[in-house]
């Protein structure tokens, strides 16, 4: 998940431009997706698969990663970004994505188990 949050965005940019490098959309991107990836496969392992609290645990971190990113960008680049006012907007623009991945992953999920292409539990 870590990997593919990463690889995601950039194969995008190289793609089709979005997202953009300026505003630094890209870097922030990158490092979200990384972050909810790596916790939504830590946390669905971790709580037995229970993939709704692992998608909610997941959205939260990378929203934190998001404006920790933010905050270490705007202090070290002097861009002027507000860490609280650019977190609570991506929330607010991202409920309909929000909504969707509660609505599919759930769903997604149970029909790759069913078929075996993934595994219900790797923990022992």
């Amino acid at each position: 998940g870590f990997i593919i949050g990463i690889i995601t965005p950039i194969l995008s940019h190289v793609m089709t431009g979005m997202p953009p490098m300026s505003p630094p959309i890209l870097p922030l991107m990158i490092v979200e997706l990384g972050a909810y990836g790596l916790t939504a496969g830590i946390l669905y392992q971790t709580l037995k698969q229970n993939s709704i609290i692992a998608l909610f645990g997941a959205m939260i971190a990378g929203r934190g990663v998001y404006g920790v990113t933010i905050l270490i960008m705007s202090t070290l680049l002097h861009i002027k970004l507000p860490p609280f006012l650019s977190v609570s907007t991506a929330i607010i623009t991202g409920i309909p994505g929000i909504l969707l991945q509660v609505m599919l992953i759930p769903i997604l999920i149970m029909a790759l188990e069913k078929n075996g292409m993934i595994q219900k539990s790797i923990i022992k």
